[in-house]
């Protein structure tokens, strides 16, 4: 349901930074599909990755600190959303 997966969490990142400094934008709307916004499906890759060894658990490592830095933008966001 809505998982994240790198390329969305790199690219929401983007625009929030972006829409923050712009002017002409004065709210934000997320919305997911369903019921849930997230629910937790991108944890399964990265426990994937992890077990598979071979130093992939840095995809891991990396894919939570995008989404922590994505979390922390979205928690200290100056505009409504």
């Amino acid at each position: 349901m809505n998982s994240l997966c790198s390329n969305m969490i790199t690219r929401l990142l983007q625009l929030f930074l972006a829409y923050e400094e712009d002017p002409n934008v004065k709210l934000l709307i997320l919305k997911g599909q369903g019921k849930a916004f997230c629910a937790g499906g991108d944890v399964r890759p990265v426990i994937c990755d992890i077990v598979q060894g071979l130093g992939k658990w840095r995809l891991g490592a990396d894919f939570f600190s995008y989404q922590y830095t994505l979390n922390y933008v979205m928690a200290t966001y100056s505009k409504i959303q």
